[in-house]
Formats: structure tokens, C-alpha cells, sequence
């Protein structure tokens, strides 16, 4: 991993992906400045793609390992292992009248995890440390929004696990990391589809 911002908070915490230009509102989960450049973005909550992705990257990186570690395991056993991986992780994914993806061909058409082996592990960790500055930003903006401005500071002069200290972050190779940071997504997830019944 490099030490940059984009590595840190990635293009996975914005509805739109990677944006050509970024402001307090993207880290709000609001429609901003940045955004009036980009007029087919959503006017809701600009933060809906990061809530699923944390679960599907975490899967990915697992399967990498397991595919590493096995080389010799045959295309079918590879496609079993997705699909015991989607369950573990996405139970709620069904891929009605497909029986290919239903047994795990949903991996295939990710060309990332043929080409990029650490692409995915390293878009789960950047949307974590973007859902926790979420977080942290709606308990005290103030604090937050300087340790935002600290890690832009420290840009890529640091490693990775620097930078998270720069920033106040959590290590998310620790232990509850992922239910930590996750927890507040839950939240805000949970409580738009109460406001929509």
C-alpha cells in the first residue's frame, strides 16, 4: 500500500466513485460544491456504495489468500470457494435463474482480482477510514475536520499505518476493527430504510 490520501479515504466513500473535485460535503454525505461539476449525481445521501463494499472487499481479500495459498485448486473449486465466501459475507446476494453465479461465478468479471491482487484490500481499507471519519465528524466536527486536514499535511510522506496515527484512525488489521467501523454505516443504512417505510 502507498501512503496517500486517496489510498487512505479512496474513491468508495462518494456515490459517484472517483470525483474530480472533493469538499467538506463529500465527507457529509451531502450534495456540495464539489458536486454542482458533476450534475448527474444523486441529490440523496452520497454515501449509499460504501455501506456493501466493506463486506465484497473483505470477501475478495479473503479469496485471494485463498487462492495464493492453493494454486493448484481447479477453476470449479475456485468458483466453490467464492461461493462459500459470499455466504459467509453476503448472505443476503441470490442470483435467481442463474445457476453460474449461483454457484460462485460472480468473481470472473472482477478483472481487478486477475490483474490488481491488492486492489480491492486496498479500496476495503480506505472506505474504513472514511466511514470513520464519518463517524468521528458527527460526533465533533471540529476535531475531525483537523485530523483530515493533519493527514492531508502528511500526504504521502508516510506509511500507511502512519498515516492512520497522523489521523487518529483505528488500525483495521485489528481485532473488531471491522464491526467498529462499520457500526455507524449500519446506523445511518438502518435508519433510512425506517424513514422510508
Amino acid at each position: 500500500l502507498v501512503g496517500t490520501n486517496r489510498n487512505l479515504l479512496g474513491p468508495h466513500h462518494h456515490i459517484n466513485g472517483e470525483n474530480i473535485f472533493v469538499g467538506p460535503s463529500t465527507f457529509r454525505g451531502e450534495r456540495g460544491f464539489e458536486d454542482f461539476v458533476s450534475p448527474w449525481i444523486r441529490t440523496d445521501n452520497t454515501w449509499t456504495d460504501a455501506y456493501a463494499f466493506v463486506p465484497f472487499g473483505v470477501a475478495v481479500d479473503e479469496f485471494q489468500h485463498i487462492i495464493y495459498e492453493n494454486p493448484n485448486l481447479t477453476p470449479k473449486e475456485r468458483t466453490y470457494e467464492w461461493h462459500k465466501l459470499e455466504e459467509k459475507y453476503m448472505p443476503w446476494r441470490r442470483y435467481t435463474d442463474d445457476p453460474f453465479m449461483e454457484r460462485g461465478g460472480y468473481w470472473y468479471h472482477k478483472i481487478h482480482i486477475f490483474l490488481y491482487p491488492f486492489y480491492y484490500i486496498n479500496y476495503t481499507l480506505t472506505t474504513m477510514g472514511a466511514m470513520e471519519f464519518k463517524k468521528r465528524y458527527a460526533e465533533d466536527k471540529k476535531k475531525a475536520f483537523a485530523d483530515y486536514l493533519a493527514l492531508c499535511d502528511a500526504g504521502g510522506s508516510k506509511s500507511y499505518l502512519e498515516l492512520l496515527k497522523v489521523a487518529h484512525l483505528r488500525v483495521p488489521f485489528e481485532e473488531g476493527s471491522v464491526k467498529e467501523a462499520i457500526s455507524y454505516a449500519k446506523d445511518i443504512l438502518l435508519d433510512s430504510i425506517e424513514k422510508m417505510k
